[in-house]
């Protein structure tokens, strides 16, 4: 009640708990958002009106550890289950395990995939992926085609660090930059520090027949979704990146990411290999001199 109070909530906080916990007692609906809502007004017209305060006022008491959601469903904390939440709270989760956790992600992405190879003239080329750290995404044998991939944890201002990458490489014709869209960079950041928190409980009680281990269930349960979320946000942030390539940027979107990025490897392929193409001839002619010359 108290904490709904501070939060400006005009709904009953106690009310709300008794609601969630009579429909979890009688095991017959679940305690969804939905459920909730409707078993807490008696009256179906209100629906609309409880809907988004209760939506808010459960990420409030979820925020505050008096409730656990997994599953799409919600649940009062028992004591136990609060003593593990205020533990995974005293965890801190290094950056640099972040960074890497972001790294993984990128690696493992199918948006990755499906950029490292391209068809052009009947011919395969393989491109090098990297990111900004130079950790290897992918590992062809030949790295004259590149790709780099911003962290989301290297930058803040998405506008400023194209414009920087655009006068920096301006140049180079063997290089794309992707920066991906870090709109949603504040839940990604919440849930690497959620998922590796569960970890660390995971780590410290594995006897499954403990009382901490049972509820330790849950909590993977929970960890399994939030790393599942983490994916899916690295695969929009990928597919809605600007790329960068000789002073010029492309706007990805889901619609458009794979044809724009196939026709700027393309170009790279052909100013990469058409220079190579110019010295080969440069080194003939030069050859054929030497010998009329001798």
């Amino acid at each position: 009640e108290r904490i709904l109070k501070e939060e400006g909530y005009r709904i009953s906080g106690r009310k709300l708990l008794e609601t969630i916990n009579f429909l979890f007692e009688a095991e017959i609906t679940p305690t969804t958002l939905p459920n909730i809502v409707k078993s807490y007004s008696s009256n179906p017209e209100n629906y609309p009106t409880y809907q988004e305060e209760i939506t808010r006022a459960l990420a409030v008491l979820t925020e505050a550890r008096v409730l656990l959601y997994s599953s799409n469903t919600y649940r009062i904390t028992s004591d136990i289950e609060q003593r593990l939440l205020d533990e995974m709270k005293g965890y801190t989760v290094q950056q640099y395990v972040k960074k890497s956790k972001v790294i993984a992600a990128y690696k493992s992405s199918p948006f990755i995939k499906s950029i490292s190879s391209i068809n052009d003239s009947n011919l395969l080329y393989n491109f090098y992926i990297t990111a900004d750290n130079d950790d290897e995404l992918t590992s062809p044998a030949l790295k004259q085609l590149k790709v780099k991939v911003k962290s989301l944890y290297s930058f803040d201002d998405r506008v400023k660090e194209v414009d920087a990458l655009k006068v920096q490489h301006q140049n180079d014709k063997d290089l794309i930059w992707l920066v991906p869209d870090n709109n949603s960079f504040t839940e990604l950041n919440k849930l690497i520090d959620e998922v590796e928190r569960i970890g660390y409980l995971e780590q410290h009680y594995n006897n499954p027949n403990s009382e901490e281990g049972k509820i330790m269930i849950s909590f993977s349960t929970s960890k399994t979704e939030k790393q599942a979320r983490v994916g899916a946000i690295i695969k929009e942030s990928l597919m809605n990146a600007t790329a960068v390539y000789l002073y010029n940027t492309y706007q990805l979107d889901a619609g458009n990411w794979q044809s724009t990025l196939q026709a700027q490897q393309r170009q790279i392929i052909q100013n990469v290999f058409s220079r190579r193409l110019a010295a080969q001839l440069t080194d003939a002619v030069a050859l054929s001199v030497v010998k009329e010359f001798n």
